[in-house]
């Protein structure tokens, strides 16, 4: 095997490492809750250490603490909030200094005034009543006395006009789209998802990968202790009822109380996510049936689209 052939195997069992790395890395959470004081609340989400991570935390009586790290970088945190404020300290100093040095030293403005020159009348025409009909002025400005009200007649009548040309062409836009979503000159109709939308067995296959998905992802710990109680004997009972029922192993810490509402107590929720897992998941739902001719379908009105659509260019 020649040097490149080494080399190239070498690139791929690299890339091929990377991506069984990246599948089988668990993403991980855990949520943790103390209802003594003082209050806490503690919630974490990490993938590969500092991939993706996010941090927060709250504690009675101190500041909101919150953390995410993408690609190793931190986006929100403590360290992204003082260097922001630093790089935007620096703008404010140096826009201080450039002022100082811009403003001139030791000059005074002059302004002149200028009068307005009067214009020149060159022509003034009267009506037959005596009145000033108009009045001509060598700066080629006009100053209309009677025609004033026929000229302001003449400039909103062409507003109109104007405006009313703008929805007509509004409207004819309008209409234009309104074809085109419902695609009358198109052979596929409007509404040609509905049959597949309407499938009992698309959503048979949704309830399964669904429940898949939850049971893979459900929390793997959960630990709860203390005394809780709503202060109504009938609803605790209820409860205690649905939580032994549901959760017998997990109530040996608890303790419920009947008369008088307590929430005094703490726990913690712990899980993880495997990509790979989700990603077969994913996979066995796209390759059932009703999913398959959805897709199909789809791509055959994409093509039908596409083809259409070249076919109004060539004409156009």
């Amino acid at each position: 095997m020649s040097g490149i052939g080494i080399a190239l195997l070498v690139i791929l069992i690299v890339i091929i490492s990377l991506l069984v790395i990246v599948l089988i890395s668990p993403v991980t959470y855990r949520i943790d809750i103390n209802g003594r004081h003082p209050y806490t609340f503690e919630g974490k989400l990490s993938w590969l250490y500092r991939i993706f991570s996010v941090h927060v935390r709250y504690e009675q009586g101190k500041p909101f603490f919150k953390e995410v790290y993408i690609l190793g970088r931190m986006k929100i945190g403590p360290a992204r909030d003082y260097e922001e404020w630093l790089a935007k300290r620096v703008e404010e100093v140096d826009m201080e200094a450039s002022k100082q040095y811009d403003e001139p030293i030791g000059t005074e403005e002059v302004h002149v005034e200028e009068k307005d020159k009067e214009p020149v009348i060159e022509k003034v025409v009267f009506t037959e009543d005596g009145n000033i009909q108009e009045i001509v002025c060598q700066s080629d400005d006009t100053v209309t006395g009677t025609d004033d009200a026929n000229h302001k007649k003449k400039t909103i009548f062409s507003s109109l006009q104007e405006f009313t040309a703008t929805l007509a062409d509004k409207k004819e836009q309008f209409h234009k789209k309104i074809d085109n979503v419902l695609q009358k000159d198109s052979k596929v109709p409007f509404d040609w998802w509905v049959p597949y939308v309407k499938n009992p067995a698309l959503y048979k296959a949704l309830y399964v990968v669904s429940k898949r998905m939850y049971d893979h992802s459900k929390p793997r710990k959960m630990y709860i202790e203390g005394t809780y109680g709503c202060g109504n004997a009938y609803y605790t009972g209820l409860i205690a009822g649905v939580l032994y029922s549901v959760w017998p192993h997990g109530m040996k810490d608890v303790r419920l109380e009947y008369i008088k509402p307590v929430c005094d107590g703490s726990g913690y929720i712990y899980g993880r996510i495997i990509p790979a897992v989700m990603a077969w998941y994913g996979t066995q739902f796209m390759v059932t049936k009703a999913v398959r001719t959805f897709v199909v379908a789809g791509m055959k009105v994409f093509f039908i689209k596409r083809k259409e659509a070249k076919a109004k260019q060539s004409v156009a």
